[in-house]
């Protein structure tokens, strides 16, 4: 991914691992062509799942043919010292913009984010990158562990109807 790298017509895709075993999160982004994996958590280690503890995840990604690439200082949900963050905030930062612009992939080339909440609708991926780069006009898909995709511009309408509905 480098800045003269543009994306073209292609979708980003999101995942996010739960506690799901490596296989089946590799099959997924196999299943969606997925080339690139962009690590989006601030923290990338657990003490539950640690198959997808940095190093290690790297390694079994690398042994499928899927290129790794850490971007937590830029793009991850919890930044250092803060414990309720502000995703408006957040998104103006220049060190996230960066981030965002480094999300450029060429065509035929899929990548995918990943963080480790599954469900997309509870996630900084979904509530903070995947709104962004939906402003930008990138085709944000994010894929479950059911098989399901569900695009990002479905989950904001879902929120702005619940949104509306809260007003009643």
């Amino acid at each position: 991914m480098s800045a003269g790298e543009e994306q073209t017509g292609g979708a980003i895709f999101s995942i996010g691992h739960s506690n799901q075993p490596a296989e089946e999160l590799v099959a997924r982004l196999q299943g969606a062509e997925v080339h690139t994996v962009v690590d989006c958590r601030s923290a990338p280690y657990s003490a539950y799942t640690t198959q997808f503890n940095r190093e290690e995840v790297a390694a079994t990604l690398l042994a499928a043919g899927i290129r790794y690439v850490y971007a937590g200082e830029e793009l991850g949900g919890k930044p250092a010292g803060e414990e309720h963050p502000d995703y408006e905030q957040m998104a103006q930062r220049p060190t996230f913009r960066q981030g965002l612009a480094r999300l450029r992939t060429p065509a035929g080339q899929p990548m995918c984010l990943l963080c480790s909440e599954e469900d997309p609708r509870k996630c900084h991926r979904s509530l903070l990158i995947g709104h962004e780069l939906l402003q930008l006009g990138v085709d944000v898909r994010h894929l479950r562990r059911d098989g399901r995709e569900e695009r990002q511009s479905e989950l904001e309408r879902e929120a702005d109807r619940r949104r509306q509905l809260s007003l009643f």
